[in-house]
């Protein structure tokens, strides 16, 4: 086993919390307080950093590419995003009373669709990019629509007919924004870490948590249920 420097990084990169495989066959490490990069060519390591220098030193949350090669990362203090053939990132944050923002700086979810549609979701909804000219971004809040507002937006998988689910207890369709809630009942409602869903050559979707498995069967799904979504006195969905 093998430790590597990674520099320049003012404080320890922490626990890893995610990875990704870079274009050019490298790898993208995120860790609980940094993002490197390795290169397994040169077995180096090296961290990322933003345009003024500074290194991307917070929480990782996920990593992802889109068709036009931008990387976008997801952090505790903003959405990072390198464009493609760049070396250095630029971080879009939440603006106060200002349209187009974030719904938050704390992001934890990211997703690129079918359609190369990229998700964003955050510790208090999901936003999808819809403007983006290589240099700025404009967002659209999409979790007021799918009955979603105000709550976290983690563990996005995308089934095999596009539809688009969130943490194993809302699945919405990105083209329409029709959308239905699964009760406890059908398995929802549980504690799902942050990062442990994934879709299988099944079809099949699976979300840990600290009670096991949940394994979901999209094709056996009941129909659309299409309703503003009730809470209990305590404020939990069902």
């Amino acid at each position: 086993m093998k430790r590597y420097v990674i520099a320049p990084m003012k404080q320890p990169m922490g626990g890893l919390a995610t990875l990704a495989i870079a274009h050019d066959g490298g790898l993208w490490v995120g860790a609980t307080a940094g993002l490197a990069y390795f290169d397994p060519r040169s077995e180096t390591a090296r961290a990322a950093l933003y345009e003024n220098g500074d290194a991307v030193e917070s929480q990782i949350s996920s990593i992802v590419h889109d068709s036009r090669g931008v990387l976008w990362v997801a952090t505790q203090t903003g959405l990072a995003m390198r464009p493609a053939g760049a070396s250095r990132f630029r971080k879009f944050t939440r603006e106060q009373n200002t349209g187009g923002t974030l719904s938050s700086n704390a992001i934890i979810g990211l997703h690129v669709d079918r359609r190369d549609r990229v998700w964003v979701g955050t510790a208090t909804g999901l936003d999808r990019l819809i403007a983006f000219d290589g240099q700025r971004a404009t967002f659209e809040a999409i979790a007021p629509r799918i009955g979603r507002d105000g709550e976290r937006g983690e563990n996005l998988v995308e089934d095999a007919s596009g539809r688009i689910w969130i943490d194993g207890e809302t699945m919405f369709d990105p083209d329409t924004l029709q959308w239905r809630d699964f009760a406890p009942s059908e398995g929802a409602g549980r504690v799902i870490w942050r990062g442990a869903a994934a879709r299988l050559r099944s079809g099949q979707l699976m979300f840990g948590g600290p009670d096991g498995l949940l394994v979901a069967d999209p094709v056996a799904t009941k129909p659309w249920i299409l309703r503003a979504a009730r809470r209990d006195q305590r404020g939990a969905r069902r």
